[in-house]
């Protein structure tokens, strides 16, 4: 999926999405992701020195059900 398509539902993110997706994702500017991710309100991970967020992470984080 190219990041410059809508979003239809969930089942069409990845599991592992990075910084800019979940800015894309969230209207929101990638600086305040960042800081985030970097006060744990977003859980997330670094791999190297790119942020990677779990898809049911981000679910969480916008208040979505999470199904196991």
């Amino acid at each position: 999926m190219k990041k410059s398509e809508p979003i239809v539902g969930w089942d069409q993110v990845p599991i592992v999405v990075d910084l800019p997706y979940v800015a894309v994702v969230l209207g929101a500017n990638p600086e305040v992701i960042r800081r985030y991710l970097a006060s744990g309100t977003l859980r997330g991970f670094k791999v190297g020195r790119e942020w990677r967020i779990l898809k049911k992470d981000l679910m969480l984080f916008v208040g979505e059900e999470v199904s196991a």
